[in-house]
């Protein structure tokens, strides 16, 4: 009886995600990041909502933000991708932030 709970709770999210009732994340673009009243607030200037390679244009308000120079890697599907640059640490946590959300998205 386990097993079979375990199998099922493996599945659930698939089928859900297959009927299409979870819920896409929606990834923000960022250009720059404001201080208003001591405090940072992003600069978003385009919103995605979609699993990568499958994203579409919406005004809903962003769970992920992205840097502008990044959006690339949301957009198109690939089975490698690399990223390029110094120590400056966005690589990694863009990474971390676009993995949550294709898990999100995908309910597995």
């Amino acid at each position: 009886m386990g097993t079979l709970s375990k199998r099922l709770d493996v599945l659930e999210p698939m089928v859900l995600a297959q009927a299409g009732m979870l819920e896409t994340s929606v990834y923000g673009i960022v250009d720059r990041v404001d201080k208003i009243d001591g405090k940072l607030v992003p600069h978003i200037i385009r919103s995605w909502r979609g699993t990568i390679g499958k994203m579409e244009p919406t005004d809903d308000e962003p769970t992920i933000l992205l840097i502008e120079k990044l959006e690339p890697m949301i957009l198109k599907h690939k089975k490698y991708k690399c990223m390029y640059g110094s120590r400056g640490g966005t690589k990694s946590r863009m990474a971390q932030d676009v993995t949550a959300g294709e898990v999100n998205s995908q309910g597995s």
